[in-house]
């Protein structure tokens, strides 16, 4: 999994392309952005240029490629959606 961290409250769909590009360029099934604070706004535009870049299926469960957490909900427990074991080569559905 890639990661990718931002502390600005400018963080927006240009952050989340880049990722995509470091994403689709490299090794890694699957990419995570963490940021300080967004708003509602940027986090819509962010998370549906996510959705975009289709899933990867570990063991016949389907985890989105790209995720955002910001970090209060990681201090609150939140994590991302990653498989438990590592190991088997996923198979990437949607777009790439």
């Amino acid at each position: 999994m890639i990661l990718q961290v931002k502390g600005g409250k400018t963080v927006g769909s240009p952050d989340a392309q880049r990722l995509a590009g470091v994403l689709h360029g490299g090794d890694a099934a699957l990419a995570g952005l963490i940021v300080m604070e967004i708003s509602p706004g940027r986090r819509k535009n962010i998370e549906d240029i996510m959705e975009n870049h289709g899933e990867a299926v570990f063991g016949g469960i389907k985890y989105p490629r790209m995720q955002l957490l910001t970090v209060a909900e990681m201090l609150e427990g939140k994590r991302f959606n990653t498989p438990p074991v590592r190991g088997k080569q996923p198979s990437i559905q949607g777009r790439l």
